[in-house]
């Protein structure tokens, strides 16, 4: 069931605002809107899409129009065609992937990318941030300092 603000969104320009303001580069695209997908049974690549999905939508959602579950023994599969524009600031690319799941592959230009760490990543000139986030009870000052502090070798 849609709400009000679901039955207005635009495939073509899909929630296109700059997700932080406060950073906001010139050099900037934001992949959101129409992308092709495929379900197929895990780790099979897909010999053909099985259709339109409308990212950041997951597939369960009935906004991304395929309203259907990804079970464990299955893989989700996207590809979107982009070309970077001219003028744009080609030193380096960042490629933003929002909520995707522990086990993902990226694939640039029908090649399989592997990032399984950062020295990887950047010797293929590729920068990558890793941010990992956990719940903890209240600490007081020193015992947030003592759980910051890089163990010596």
């Amino acid at each position: 069931m849609k709400t009000r603000w679901g039955e207005k969104l635009d495939k073509a320009n899909m929630l296109s605002e700059y997700p932080r303001p406060q950073l906001r580069r010139e050099s900037y695209i934001n992949l959101n809107g129409v992308w092709q997908y495929a379900i197929t049974p895990a780790d099979t690549v897909p010999e053909a899409m099985d259709g339109e999905i409308i990212v950041p939508f997951s597939p369960e959602c009935e906004l991304s129009g395929v309203n259907r579950t990804v079970h464990p023994n299955e893989s989700l599969w996207y590809t979107r065609h982009f070309d970077i524009p001219s003028g744009f600031n080609h030193g380096r690319i960042l490629l933003h992937f929002g909520a995707v799941d522990y086990s993902t592959e990226i694939w640039v230009n029908g090649e399989k990318v592997n990032l399984s760490s950062p020295t990887v990543a950047i010797s293929k000139g590729i920068g990558m941030v890793h941010q990992h986030f956990m719940l903890v009870p209240s600490l007081t000052v020193a015992e947030n300092m003592v759980l910051g502090m890089v163990p010596k070798k």
